[in-house]
């Protein structure tokens, strides 16, 4: 037991539709599992069947149905044989504020991976949960602040020594665990141990050596893409200034241009177009000139 005085519960809980969904019975089972001495701060503990139906005011085969329909929605997972409980979203109601926050968890994890027998899975899935969860609430940190490398100290050797120990299926609890997460905290979490960039064919963001400059693959793609598009508008301006060069009637004025085209001969006409000609102004005009030099 771990003698702890109090508990925390996201207030958000009350909105909560998995919760909405349940009876009074089921709603306060789960409460519970919170306040219970027996839970840890790992979120994973073991919780004895008939201490936790004494604890919810329910007969053993009436707890039995209501931790079954918790499981079922998704608000816990539990081993029955070992009696072992774990309660889903613990970390990301509630990530560690502070690396030493982050140690003292991992050293709990520990000694759960050394308690569970049989499938560890359920410990895997909790331990994906708490790095991820961890990883994002750094993000909020201040860039130079030395909590940052404080908890890649602690939290790299401990994903290294957990994936030697449980293999790919502590990788496949990881990739689940990303779903819906920031390049960011994706990024981080590869920088960290690097073998999760080929698991599952390579759905996780491919790291650079430097942190800050680390990209998703799918936007360095996009970027190459834009790179090339960019060149090939330049190579096509390039190609057009040259063609204007070599064409010695894109020296000629607009106007010339216009007069070559009206006369048809395929050459500048310094004389004006037959539709100015035509024009009432230019009849009165060139009529007023010619007035002017018979005097």
């Amino acid at each position: 037991m771990s003698g702890r005085t109090f508990a925390q519960i996201n207030c958000g809980l009350l909105k909560s539709q998995k919760m909405r969904s349940l009876g009074h019975a089921e709603k306060w089972a789960y409460i519970c599992a919170h306040l219970t001495p027996f839970a840890s701060f790992s979120g994973v503990f073991r919780y004895p069947t008939v201490m936790w139906a004494h604890d919810a005011c329910l007969s053993v085969e009436e707890f039995e149905a209501a931790r079954a329909r918790l499981a079922k929605v998704g608000l816990i997972e539990f081993d029955d044989a070992e009696e072992l409980v774990r309660i889903v979203g613990f970390h990301r109601q509630r990530p560690p504020e502070n690396a030493s926050r982050c140690i003292s968890l991992i050293c709990d994890f520990d000694a759960a991976m050394v308690d569970a027998d049989g499938d560890r899975g359920m410990v895997l899935r909790c331990v994906a949960e708490f790095v991820v969860a961890a990883l994002q609430r750094a993000q909020g940190w201040k860039p130079d602040s030395p909590e940052r490398a404080k908890l890649r100290e602690a939290v790299g050797p401990f994903l290294k020594s957990t994936f030697q120990d449980a293999g790919d299926s502590f990788l496949d609890a990881l990739a689940d665990e990303l779903t819906g997460i920031s390049k960011a905290v994706r990024a981080e979490l590869v920088a960290l141990l690097p073998v999760l960039a080929t698991h599952r064919g390579d759905t996780v963001s491919a790291p650079s050596g430097d942190r800050v400059a680390t990209r998703d693959v799918d936007e360095t793609r996009l970027r190459e893409d834009l790179d090339e598009d960019e060149n090939e508008e330049e190579y096509e301006t390039a190609r057009f200034r040259e063609v204007l060069r070599d064409d010695p009637w894109s020296r000629a004025e607009p106007s010339d241009l216009l007069r070559s085209k009206a006369n048809g001969n395929g050459a500048p006409s310094k004389g004006p177009l037959s539709a100015t000609l035509r024009s009432r102004i230019a009849t009165e005009s060139l009529a007023t000139r010619a007035n002017g030099k018979g005097n």
